[in-house]
């Protein structure tokens, strides 16, 4: 679980943040913000778990298993505001955004994520861009979330959509 909540968060600073940033920058600082907050109350749990896996004694284990459910509890809490805040900002997302950008995010981090499910994201683009949107797609990939992603991306859409 742990690993799962620390990559998604990664996977949208990753893929997401860096797309969507010239157009949504007042929106992002706090995302990431909160990202980072995350990341520290996960290790903090992390942490606690571990102790508490070692600890014998009775009553410093029940000090340890308060802390965790405290913890635990605290994390739920701001994780659910942060994914309401993240619902709120969608339809600001796809106003503000150009469909071409929004696949770059999708395709990249299929390819790079979920590769099995790459070829269904790219049947979706090549239906859904024409030539100057898809050449738009990979042109923001390339400058937004840098050379190596974008190589990558590129080879495998190759092999799937020949020129």
């Amino acid at each position: 679980v742990f690993k799962r909540l620390h990559h998604q968060a990664h996977s949208e600073e990753t893929y997401l943040h860096p797309i969507i940033r010239p157009n949504m920058l007042e929106l992002l600082d706090n995302l990431e913000v909160a990202h980072h907050a995350q990341d520290a109350q996960l290790a903090h749990l992390q942490e606690t778990l571990a102790q508490l896996s070692l600890e014998q004694g009775s009553e410093a284990r029940t000090l340890l298993m308060q802390e965790f459910y405290s913890a635990l509890n605290q994390f739920i809490g701001h994780y659910l505001v942060h994914l309401a805040e993240e619902e709120k900002m969608l339809p600001l997302l796809w106003q503000r955004c150009q469909p071409h950008e929004l696949f770059a995010v999708m395709a990249a981090f299929k390819c790079l994520e979920e590769p099995e499910q790459f070829p269904h994201i790219m049947a979706l683009v090549k239906q859904s861009l024409d030539e100057h949107e898809m050449n738009a797609m990979f042109l923001v990939m390339q400058q937004r979330l840098g050379e190596s992603i974008f190589e990558r991306v590129f080879e495998a859409a190759c092999r799937l959509i020949p020129s």
